[in-house]
């Protein structure tokens, strides 16, 4: 939905354009006086704007890097799952090795 005023702005805008463009065509000296004026005033706020701007992408781009990685980071988890768990049987093997090693042991010097 638009704006409410937006019609009242974009008249606003119309009649100072006109009146610009009917100053540089009347008196040219006056008209590109105005132009030149308005360039002045708005270069700051154009800078201001645009050093936002790219502050703002460099900071969406981190952030969807850290999204992609994160991604990968999560996928990459998820398919090596028989690989912890080949280690987990083979840990399990280990310790019960150890355990039936030391009954052996203990059974043996009795």
């Amino acid at each position: 939905m638009p704006a409410p005023d937006l019609d009242p702005r974009s008249e606003n805008a119309c009649n100072l354009l006109s009146q610009t463009i009917n100053m540089v065509a009347n008196e040219p000296s006056m008209g590109l006086f105005r132009i030149k004026e308005h360039c002045k005033k708005s270069a700051r706020e154009l800078v201001t704007a645009k050093l936002l701007l790219m502050q703002t992408d460099k900071a969406t781009q981190g952030a969807y890097f850290d999204a992609d990685y994160a991604v990968e980071t999560v996928l990459e988890l998820a398919s090596a799952r028989q690989n912890i768990q080949n280690s987990q049987s083979d840990v399990e093997k280990a310790i019960e090795l150890k355990r039936l090693i030391d009954q052996r042991k203990t059974g043996g010097s009795q």
